[in-house]
């Protein structure tokens, strides 16, 4: 995510990288940001859009 931007080094050494959907968490982690993005105000994107890439 951070890759690409000069300064984002630091910030990306600190991330540490889930594997949803190996988990068979991908589709709970889409309904939940969807969830949220509806609380925060119109969303209307379909449910695959919020699935992490």
């Amino acid at each position: 995510m951070f890759a690409e931007n000069e300064d984002g080094g630091p910030l990306n050494s600190r991330c540490a990288r889930l594997e949803l959907a190996r988990r068979g968490l991908a589709r709970p982690f889409a309904e939940r940001t969807k969830e949220i993005a509806g609380a925060e105000g119109p969303d209307g994107k379909p449910l695959p859009a919020h699935r992490p890439k």
